[in-house]
């Protein structure tokens, strides 16, 4: 939502999780209308500063796609923003993945496998859908917030025939 500042000045606050160009549709109530333009996005330089000790999330997904009722594994590399080095060791490291309609809910530990790479499982449920994925580890001041996050898409588990069970 925006603000009015002044008039004819409106204000509002976005989080945009990459650099880069994006098609931007603004729609109004009141009066009503609809417009769209491009916007770039790029780093704040006076913030470049305040990167020391803080991480970056990358994940480590090869495929989006994930099996219904199905452990999938998924692994994630923290890094410190300024070095890039990888922040392993990490306690606290959370993740919490849910339906893109906000159901399903789940909040799970990950464990360190090495050079700042952790993993966990998602295992989804019901019917095929869209999760999002975010990542915390708050002994970090990583909140699930303050990270771009990961979207899985959950498919069926492939049917076993009678045939393929025999063998």
């Amino acid at each position: 939502s925006l603000s009015e500042v002044s008039p004819g000045v409106y204000r509002g606050r976005v989080k945009v999780p990459v650099e880069g160009s994006y098609d931007v549709a603004f729609m109004f109530d009141s009066p009503q209308f609809l417009h769209c333009f491009t916007a770039t996005v790029v780093p704040d330089e006076a913030d470049k500063g305040s990167e020391a000790g803080k991480l970056a999330v990358n994940f480590q997904v090869n495929d989006r796609y994930i099996r219904i009722g199905q452990p999938n594994t998924i692994r994630f590399r923290l890094e410190d923003k300024q070095t890039g080095a990888g922040a392993g060791d990490i306690a606290d490291v959370t993740v919490m993945y849910y339906r893109s309609d906000g159901r399903d809910r789940t909040v799970k530990a990950a464990q360190a496998v090495g050079d700042g790479v952790y993993e966990t499982t998602v295992e989804p449920s019901g019917e095929p859908a869209t999760y999002y994925v975010f990542v915390s580890a708050p002994s970090r001041s990583l909140t699930f917030n303050d990270q771009p996050f990961l979207s899985l898409i959950s498919i069926p588990a492939p049917v076993e025939t009678p045939q393929e069970a025999k063998n």
